[in-house]
């Protein structure tokens, strides 16, 4: 029996079921304290993350992150941006001539 792309994109989960429980809050939380972001913003972030690796684990030369099956967020892959988003942001960053 072979699976098809369908049924492995319908068999993927979370992003967060590549790590333990313990490890993923303590990525979330480096994340959090070091891009100066909410929590919440910080797991979003380190999921997407994870998605990548196993994007490129399962094709190095061409990674997809949308053939790994787990939820690709846009916010973080479209038109991707220098900094987060400012509704996340805990402080704001200006930029001096």
């Amino acid at each position: 029996m072979s699976i098809t792309a369908e049924q492995a994109v319908a068999a993927a989960g979370s992003p967060r079921e590549l790590l333990d429980d313990q490890l993923f809050d303590t990525l979330s939380a480096y994340v959090a304290r070091r891009q100066e972001v909410t929590l919440t913003y910080a797991e979003r972030m380190v999921e997407q993350m994870l998605v990548w690796l196993r994007a490129v684990a399962d094709n190095p030369q061409a990674p997809a992150p949308h053939a790994t099956g787990y939820p690709v967020d846009a916010e973080f892959w479209v038109g991707a941006k220098p900094c987060c988003p400012p509704n996340p942001c805990v402080v704001s960053v200006s930029l001096r001539a």
